[in-house]
Parts: C-alpha cells; sequence; structure tokens
C-alpha cells in the first residue's frame, strides 16, 4: 500500500536515468509462459501464481489481457488462513472491499 497512488515508473525512469517497464508479476508469467514456455503455440494461457499472494495472467492469441483497471486474471481476495471472528472485516483494500 505504500505505493499506491505514487509515481513509481516516473522514480524509478529518473533514479535508473533510463526507460522502465513494469507489470504485474503473474501477467509477466502468463505472457513468458505464452511466449516462449510450456504453454508455447496454445491460442488462451491462464497461468497463476501462488505465494504470499495469489494472481493470475490471462493471454490470448499471444496479447496479454489487462482489462479496464490492469487486473485481469486476478480472481478476488483469498485471506489465507480463514480469518478469525476478531479479525473480520480485515484491512482496507484499494478496491473498496475488505480483508
Amino acid at each position: 500500500m505504500c505505493l499506491n497512488g505514487r509515481p513509481l515508473l516516473q522514480d524509478l525512469q529518473d533514479r535508473l536515468g533510463r526507460p522502465v517497464r513494469i507489470a504485474n508479476d503473474a501477467d509477466c508469467f502468463a505472457l513468458s509462459e505464452a511466449s516462449d514456455g510450456a504453454a508455447t503455440g496454445a491460442s488462451s494461457v491462464f497461468g497463476v501464481i501462488l505465494g504470499t499472494g495469489t494472481g493470475g495472467g490471462i493471454v490470448i492469441r499471444g496479447q496479454l489481457l489487462s482489462g479496464p483497471n490492469a487486473i485481469t486474471g486476478e480472481w478476488g481476495h483469498n485471506p489465507l488462513p480463514w480469518p478469525a471472528r476478531e479479525e473480520l472485516p480485515g484491512p482496507a483494500c484499494y478496491c473498496g472491499k475488505h480483508g
């Protein structure tokens, strides 16, 4: 959350003195697998990353789908382990939901 609303891309480019491209890790994973990985040649690819969070990316005919909010492939909030009653509703998210 400390980077939300901050000009990260511009800050990186200014600091490095060169163009920089940034993207969601799950999007990069799905695009990489569709381009030259296990899904090479597939017409549609859904890549999933499970770690400290969950994420997904979708590639159709070699093109990454980003969607209107650049979160296509992300399927929602998945608090793990399941929150205890005293932990609800959970922290506010930039999407307007909690958890």
